[in-house]
């Protein structure tokens, strides 16, 4: 008698339900992914190779062309502004404090506006510039 040699098929994956996991895993992580969205105010800021993002949410001050300090769509002069440091310094104090300034403004307010920061004791300010 003569025995039959069985051929062996060889062990196969289907990979058809792996990469239909994988969609409903990117599907997922986009819906359950939050993006937060900042007001957008016109103002043209210089450029920069480099830069950094915060993770906790920022102070934002921003310098429009006719000098003026717009926070939280309240326009401040300089003396305003260093009042309203005084009056918010104990929810500034943790924060990091973005200055975005307008390309035509001059130094010597930029200069002025981090003394009066500095001179509230806030340390974690960062310059806002327009990546490549």
């Amino acid at each position: 008698m003569a025995r039959r040699i069985k051929k062996r098929e060889g062990i196969q994956v289907d990979m058809t339900p792996l990469i239909d996991m994988m969609f409903l895993l990117i599907i997922f992580f986009l819906i359950a992914t939050s993006f937060q969205t900042y007001k957008k105010i016109s103002v043209t800021l210089p450029g920069s190779e480099t830069g950094e993002n915060p993770a906790n949410e920022p102070f934002i001050i921003t310098i429009l062309r006719d000098e003026s300090i717009l926070i939280e769509e309240q326009k401040y002069t300089l003396s305003q502004f260093n009042e309203y440091l005084k009056n918010n310094l104990s929810s500034l104090s943790s924060r990091q404090i973005y200055l975005n300034a307008d390309r035509d403004v001059s130094y010597e307010t930029i200069i002025k506006i981090l003394d009066i920061l500095r001179k509230n004791s806030l340390q974690s300010i960062s310059l806002g510039v327009k990546p490549y």
